[in-house]
């Protein structure tokens, strides 16, 4: 009837997937297993995410009103470096999974309390290539963002009772851009990195780690005038691989 019109007759389970995000900041490694990034990212080009995080989170009020949250499966899709002078480099993954559940005692062991210094801004630098072999420190940086992506596809089978659950994360087109910003005289050096055809740039960090993003491109962006008469030169970047070690 017109009354009912507008009524919901059913609510249907949608496409479940779990999703976090998580972000740190990484300090000195005592051990190999410190950073633990080798896990969550790739080995060498072309890879797949070497395998799934396993993950806890302790919600606690007090010691006898706590739980825990069990996280399966998770792989991460997009992992963001950033780095600003003056400021410790921070990290963020934005993870997709299968599953959560919920426990009232603790599966994995807790990690230590962290008493090393973070990775800062002099800690790391940027160099940038022209043909994949001889790099060159970027001059003048004052703050990047570097964003991986796997580009994760959730693939879905049809359950019995109608729903639909989470089968698999099929890796789809991975890339990486990078946005930078260097305070620079003239722009005569970001005008010749715009007009090559293929730039590769790689991100240096302390414990001999780095991350490769290759055969890309850079594209300006609007340029702002700073009172000390330095231009602050924005610069955006786009590449068709990445790899790590």
């Amino acid at each position: 009837s017109d009354g009912y019109a507008r009524s919901a007759k059913r609510i249907l389970s949608g496409k479940p997937i779990l999703r976090c995000r998580l972000s740190w900041i990484q300090a000195l490694p005592t051990s190999p297993t410190s950073y633990w990034q080798t896990n969550m990212l790739k080995a060498t080009l072309g890879d797949n995410p070497l395998s799934s995080i396993w993950m806890e989170v302790l919600i606690k009020r007090s010691a006898t009103n706590q739980f825990w949250l069990r996280l399966n499966s998770l792989k991460a899709d997009v992992v963001t470096i950033r780095g600003s002078i003056g400021e410790p480099q921070q990290w963020t993954a934005e993870f997709l999974g299968y599953g959560m559940s919920t426990a009232t005692s603790a599966l994995l062991t807790a990690p230590a309390e962290h008493i090393n210094d973070p990775w800062e801004w002099e800690d790391t630098y940027i160099q940038y290539s022209t043909n994949g072999t001889d790099f060159y420190d970027f001059p003048d940086v004052t703050d990047y963002e570097i964003k991986l992506y796997n580009g994760f596809k959730p693939n879905y089978t049809f359950r019995s009772i109608g729903s639909k659950q989470l089968t698999s994360l099929e890796p789809g087109v991975e890339r990486a851009t990078a946005r930078l910003t260097a305070n620079l005289t003239d722009k005569t050096f970001i005008d010749y990195l715009v007009n090559l055809s293929r730039v590769d740039l790689k991100l240096m960090m302390p414990e001999n780690k780095w991350v490769l993003m290759s055969r890309g491109q850079f594209r300006r962006v609007p340029v702002n005038i700073k009172t000390e008469d330095l231009i602050a030169l924005t610069i955006d970047y786009e590449s068709m691989e990445w790899t790590h070690g």
